[in-house]
């Protein structure tokens, strides 16, 4: 009977192993989908605030250039 549980332990044990080296291939491409998604994200985000950027500074110099002809008017 132990000749038996001893196979059956080392069964279990060889079916643990391809499990967790299974387990551990998942892991490594789920990081790297995640990597890969963090970085598109970052692109985006950074495009993002290049474009929010670009329309403040329009805004800011046309918001300028408002105030510009309206005190000019005021002024005539």
């Amino acid at each position: 009977m132990e000749t038996i549980q001893l196979e059956e332990f080392a069964e279990r044990q060889e079916e643990h192993s391809r499990r967790r080296e299974e387990h551990s291939r998942e892991m490594i491409a789920l990081r790297k989908d995640f990597n890969r998604g963090f970085a598109q994200l970052s692109r985006r985000i950074s495009e993002m605030e290049s474009t929010l950027g670009g329309l403040g500074a329009r805004w800011g110099m046309m918001s300028e250039s408002a105030f510009r002809e309206g005190l000019a008017g005021i002024l005539t």
